[in-house]
């Protein structure tokens, strides 16, 4: 039997390893008011108005379409936001205001999509960032 080669190796290898994280068994996609763009949070959130709240008080998050990303990037920067990572698809921001956590992610996208999701900084913040970072327009 022949080995696989070293590509083969760490790709399976990723796999696995992605297998492995933790995932939410039931989770639901929530969009902003025009259904342009979208999030996933877990399915017990659900839509008040134009948030989309979590069953923890003080944990929701706002998705909203329009303008380019970089007028929504120095908007972020303007309330306060500081960058935490940037790729070619999105910016995530982060800020802490009157005592919440707020993440922002904004997509390279036009109009861009952008998220904020506020929350009590602690436990919520896996799962805060892994919100905000599911940003992305409808397909």
């Amino acid at each position: 039997m022949t080995r696989p080669t070293p590509s083969i190796r760490i790709a399976l290898a990723a796999l696995a390893a992605a297998a492995a994280l933790p995932v939410s068994a039931h989770a639901e996609v929530f969009k902003d008011s025009a259904g342009v763009c979208q999030i996933t949070a877990d399915d017990d959130w659900e839509e008040h108005g134009n948030r989309f709240v979590a069953p923890t008080p003080g944990f929701y998050a706002r998705v909203r379409s329009g303008g380019t990303a970089a007028e929504v990037k120095a908007a972020v920067a303007a309330q306060g936001g500081v960058l935490v990572n940037e790729n070619a698809q999105r910016a995530l921001y982060s800020a802490q205001v009157q005592g919440n956590k707020l993440y922002w992610v904004v997509t390279k996208t036009t109009p861009a999509c952008f998220t904020t999701v506020t929350f009590h900084a602690g436990a919520e913040d896996a799962a805060a960032r892994r919100i905000a970072e599911s940003t992305r327009r409808v397909p």
